[in-house]
This record gives structure tokens, sequence and C-alpha cells, in this order.
């Protein structure tokens, strides 16, 4: 069976020390997926592999049954990188290069984003706020309609306001265009809000994944789900 996602025993050393540690896991439901985990718990090395930025020390990731590595991107993933960085121009300038680079890009959808959170179409990227600057880079992220979209601590930056706006933005854009989106944070209460399922790695192995319905129906919350598998009281 192909899945759109493959990740299969892979690790990713650097030095003595394994970011990603023989993890196995298939991502095949379109969905918001949040990817939970501590700092230094591997969300960021494992968001690489599958986009092809870093090559596995072992094991495979294959994204529609292609393998992909550094050599071999695969242009069915986007990924958004924490505190990415886009060349100083407007935002509609950045919007109609992405649109030049992606056949598909949703050029309405972009702009209509812009719109809504209030953004200046003119104003220079570096003169942004640091959170619109990452609202500029995840709404370019989302309007390039590949089948799977990595988001790395989207919501760095952000006020509770413009949180709540990018919880409606991620599910306008998957009702728009249903594919995977892969949204690791911090702000695990916010991503459960939207989340069709969740993902929770530690120390670079998957340590359980399961439905949003399921985690409400035991849990009071996103938090006590994480710190509950954390401590091995969960399997999932």
């Amino acid at each position: 069976m192909t899945h759109i996602v493959e990740i299969a025993d892979v690790t990713k050393r650097y030095g003595d020390a394994n970011a990603v540690n023989q993890l196995t896991v298939t991502v095949d439901q379109p969905g918001i997926h949040g990817l939970l985990g501590r700092n230094g718990a591997g969300k960021t090395t494992l968001m690489k592999l599958v986009a092809g930025h870093l090559k596995p020390t072992s094991g495979e990731v294959r994204i529609n049954g292609e393998a992909c590595s550094p050599q071999r991107m695969s242009r069915s993933v986007s990924f958004v990188e924490s505190r990415a960085s886009q060349f100083n121009m407007g935002a509609s300038s950045l919007l109609r290069a992405a649109h030049q680079l992606h056949n598909d890009f949703d050029d309405e959808f972009a702009r209509t984003m812009l719109s809504k959170f209030e953004l200046d179409p003119k104003k220079k990227y570096k003169r942004l706020s640091f959170g619109m600057q990452t609202m500029v880079s995840t709404i370019i992220g989302l309007a390039i309609n590949t089948d799977v979209v990595m988001l790395d601590e989207p919501s760095l930056g952000f006020d509770v306001v413009m949180r709540r706006r990018f919880i409606d933005l991620l599910r306008e854009s998957l009702d728009r265009h249903p594919r995977i989106i892969l949204v690791s944070t911090h702000q695990m209460d916010d991503i459960a809000r939207v989340a069709d399922h969740l993902l929770v790695i530690d120390a670079g192995t998957l340590r359980a994944r399961a439905p949003m319905s399921d985690i409400a129906s035991q849990f009071a919350s996103a938090d006590d789900y994480f710190l509950s598998v954390l401590e091995g009281s969960t399997d999932e």
C-alpha cells in the first residue's frame, strides 16, 4: 500500500545524539494533525526529514511512495519553518512570486487572508512585526496546494486574538483544499480546538497518536493528554 507520508524506521543522528530515533509512522488521512513534544523532542528535525531538507542517518522517508532526501525533495510537501524569513518585499509581491513558482497557488485564498489579518500588502516584510511575518509565511505555505503542509511552531509571536484567527485560518484552508496539515506547537489547547489527530513524540520517538475525538472523551485538555503520555499512563 502506498502512503501519503511514510516514515520507516528513521533515525537522524547528530554526533552521539539521536534527534529522531527509529521512528516509524504513516499518515494518510486528510486533516489537521497536531505534533506535540517538549523542546528538543525532535519535532523540527522530523519535519525537515519529511520535507527532504535532511537525510536520515538510517531508515527512509517516502512521500506518495517516493523516497525523499535533499537530493530528491518532494514537490508534494510545503514546509514553513519556525522563524522562516522571506525576501524583503511587500506581502503582495511575495504572493505574486509564490504564484509564479507554483502553478496551483491559491491566490484568492492568500489575498483574502491578507485582508482578514489586516496585513498591509505593500509593507516590506522586515518592517512587519514578528507575528505578522510568521502569518505571511504561513499564508503562503497554506496557499501552495501540496498534499502535505507542515507548519513548525506557527503561532510564535501571536497574541491571543491572532491565535484564534490562526485556528480559523487552518480550518478554512483545510475546508478549501483537503490535505494533511501537520502543525508542531507548544500551544496545545489552541491546536486541540481544530486538530483532527494528535501525535506525541519524545526523545525522538513516537510515544502516542490518537484521534482528537478520543482524546476529548477521556481528558479535560490536550495538556492533560500530553502529560499522561509522558508519564506513561496512556497507551495509544
